[in-house]
């Protein structure tokens, strides 16, 4: 008979099996073993209660073994924080009494497996919660210990009785809405068709047509944050070289600076303070050493008195901290840290002074791919706009869900009363899709781009085989975003992977049997190489923390890679096994030479990036001579005797081409209408075709949401 004690427990992402000594995150094996999974079911089964280190040490080691204790204990629990990514200064689950113990701070849920003959009753999941008399005492004691508690459920919704319906449909581009507290009106700003790069804050009532324009700047972004208490509009807005926080009244009158963010744009929303005094946004801080990018930090600063104050870092590893954003009781406040390199973003929850910051969510994109947080109106949820779509995760953490509506959606905003939502959605050719250039010679190829097999999904990161036949790249046209191989023209497309997990970077190995990418199946970014042919695809083990952006040698014995902490480019066994680092830190996206002796990556700084190499061994590390400075997201590829690349040139985007031999560097095609480009760039062997993923000129309408909550 059943006696009730549980066999599984769940907490966050995580699931463990008492019997059978397993633990899974989002349904990923992990390994744990020995000791350290020991101390993990000791906290399990008695959650929120103080487990002393003698109770600990009694249970692991018997009486008659003589071993440094301390030591050991030590070495195990750091061994489970390393498995569940968890920190001792600021724990989401393990917490340290020092010289006492450790205590389990998270939600646990036990489970109590189903017996022939038992009751339906005996069989349901048995929550386990903290030991505390009264909910009062429960938040007490927990902003005692520097956590906190959010609700963790978002509750079943049925998405399909919610249906977008147009907001705004001016010609031109709008984005970045912001409702007014009553949710009768938005806030937005707007670039006309006629003057597509210069835009300016609108506002209009939810409803009807005509827009009442606010400032009148015909600036390149102007985005809004409306206060709580309806009475003013704050906007991010670069003026005179310099990016600036402003603030208007919302019915129109003079506007003025609050605080400067920097010379270059973070590309972060703001968010208001519950009480309309203070403004969060992203500054620009100065970088530590000459080879240190800047990063960006999220400060808060008084409307009346200016006062600026920093909010503490959610982690060290956050090159740039981005879209703060206040919940509607101001007691928390979402970021967005982007990690250097491409290393991916982590959404941060952390209290209204910096406090107790917990990661939530991971999106591991190859290059700044998060454009806005916007928390549900009840607190208990995020939505955030990432990979082409808008996403939503409970508060408190774990699995992000994908709202199935919001194809093209970016720059979510919720409001805070009548249960709607509204988004920014492209239309056009704003989406991004991969275009051919035909390379003519030393002479500047005019008119000659075009679109790869145009579809109405999207399509990125094409790499040509080695042979020029075929083509590998990334679409979502299965509904997931996976590698495909199709023929050189772009015809005949096949899926490749099915992972239904972020896929990118695909790159043939050097015999054209296979080719490796990254995803972040496993819950963090790692590289796995599949059969051209198809099949399962196989993880190529680093030892690292996270692994991006491979490339194969050219002898197919090895793969480079960039990884995380620090971010720098290292190289592994094409079997796997432990990685080697090549680089110091701060670079990037490796690729390698034709001729196998050198490795070419990107340095970002902070006036744009730059090109260097170094030897495939390691050392020598130095900057190509002969190139400009690059733009952030780095779009080149090496070929035999120089390297192609994408920069600006006036206004317009260009192919350029360095030729080696003497250090010159020549335009090769203007790419008209092309606003943006991402990394991956590729030629046919035969030199004459590049191939590169791009984003036309296009528009972008607002589309509202009701019912949603």
């Amino acid at each position: 008979m059943n006696n009730g004690k549980s066999d599984r427990a769940r907490f966050g992402p995580f699931e463990v099996d008492f019997v059978t000594h397993e633990l899974w995150k989002d349904g990923a094996p992990l390994k744990l073993l020995g000791q350290p999974f020991e101390i993990l079911t000791v906290l399990l089964t008695r959650p929120g209660e103080l487990v002393k280190r003698d109770e600990l040490q009694a249970r692991l080691w018997p009486k008659d073994r003589f071993v440094d204790f301390d030591h050991g204990l030590n070495a195990a629990v750091k061994k489970l924080r390393e498995t569940l990514n968890d920190s001792a200064e600021n724990p989401t689950y393990i917490q340290t009494l020092p010289r006492l113990g450790y205590r389990f701070i998270a939600l646990v849920s036990h489970e109590v497996p189903e017996v022939v003959g038992e009751t339906a009753k005996s069989a349901k999941p048995v929550r386990t919660w903290w030991k505390i008399a009264s909910a009062g005492t429960l938040v007490v004691v927990l902003f005692a210990l520097g956590s906190y508690v959010l609700k963790a459920r978002t509750g079943r919704i049925d998405y399909s009785v919610l249906t977008p319906v147009p907001l705004t449909d001016y010609p031109g581009t709008e984005l970045a809405p912001s409702f007014s507290p009553d949710g009768n009106q938005i806030a937005f700003e707007w670039f006309q068709a006629s003057s597509p790069t210069e835009g300016d804050l609108y506002v209009k009532q939810i409803g009807q047509e005509h827009p009442l324009r606010l400032t009148n700047h015909r600036a390149g972004f102007v985005e809004p944050a409306w206060s709580p208490d309806g009475r003013n509009i704050a906007f991010e807005m670069p003026e005179k070289g310099e990016v600036g926080v402003y603030v208007i009244p919302s019915l129109g009158g003079p506007e003025r600076q609050l605080a400067e963010v920097g010379k270059l744009a973070p590309f972060s929303r703001i968010s208001w303070s519950a009480d309309s005094k203070w403004i969060a946004f992203s500054k620009e801080e100065a970088g530590e050493t000459q080879l240190e990018p800047k990063k960006y930090r999220i400060h808060l600063v008084n409307i009346v008195s200016g006062e600026e104050r920093e909010i503490p870092v959610a982690s060290p590893e956050c090159a740039m901290s981005l879209h703060p954003t206040f919940s509607p009781d101001g007691k928390y406040l979402a970021s967005d840290c982007s990690l250097r390199g491409g290393g991916g973003n982590r959404i941060y929850v952390q209290g209204g002074d910096g406090a107790g910051a917990r990661e939530i969510a991971f999106v591991a994109s190859q290059i700044m791919w998060l454009d806005g947080l916007a928390w549900a109106a009840d607190g208990h949820s995020i939505v955030y706009a990432a990979q082409g779509s808008l996403w939503r995760v409970s508060a408190s953490g774990g699995t992000s869900e994908k709202l199935p509506f919001t194809q093209a959606g970016t720059m979510p905003a919720v409001a805070r009363t009548g249960n709607m939502l509204a988004f920014a959605r492209g239309t056009g050719d704003s989406k991004i899709d991969i275009w051919q250039l035909e390379l003519t010679g030393t002479t500047e190829s005019r008119d000659s781009t075009r679109k790869l097999a145009p579809s109405s999904r999207m399509q990125r990161s094409p790499s040509f085989s080695p042979d020029g036949k075929h083509i590998a790249f990334e679409s979502d046209r299965s509904g997931n975003s996976e590698i495909w191989i199709a023929d050189g023209d772009g015809s005949n497309p096949a899926q490749l992977t099915y992972l239904k997990a972020r896929i990118g970077s695909p790159r043939w190995s050097p015999d054209g049997r296979n080719v490796a990418f990254d995803s972040s199946a496993s819950g963090h970014s790692e590289i796995y190489v599949v059969s051209a042919n198809g099949g399962q695809p196989r993880k190529v083990e680093t030892r690292r923390p996270s692994a991006a952006h491979p490339y194969w040698s050219s002898d197919g014995r090895w793969i480079y890679f960039t990884s995380e902490q620090p971010i720098s480019v290292w190289k592994v066994s094409s079997s796997g096994g432990n990685a080697v680092a090549l680089t110091k830190e701060g670079r990037y996206f490796p690729q390698e030479a034709v001729d196998g002796k050198r490795v070419f990556y990107v340095v970002g700084r902070e006036d744009g990036a730059e090109l260097w190499s170094v030897g495939v061994d390691g050392g020598d590390e130095r900057r190509e001579e002969g190139l400009p400075k690059l733009r952030p997201d780095a779009a080149w590829t090496p070929t035999a005797k120089g390297i192609y690349f994408i920069n600006e040139s006036g206004k317009d985007l260009a192919v350029f081409y360095l030729e080696f031999a003497r250090r010159k560097v020549r335009k090769v095609a203007k790419l008209a209408g092309v606003r943006q480009v991402l990394p991956i760039v590729t030629v046919s062997p035969d030199g004459r075709m590049l191939l590169y993923t791009g984003g036309q000129s296009g528009e972008s309408d607002l589309v509202l949401v009701e019912g949603f909550h």
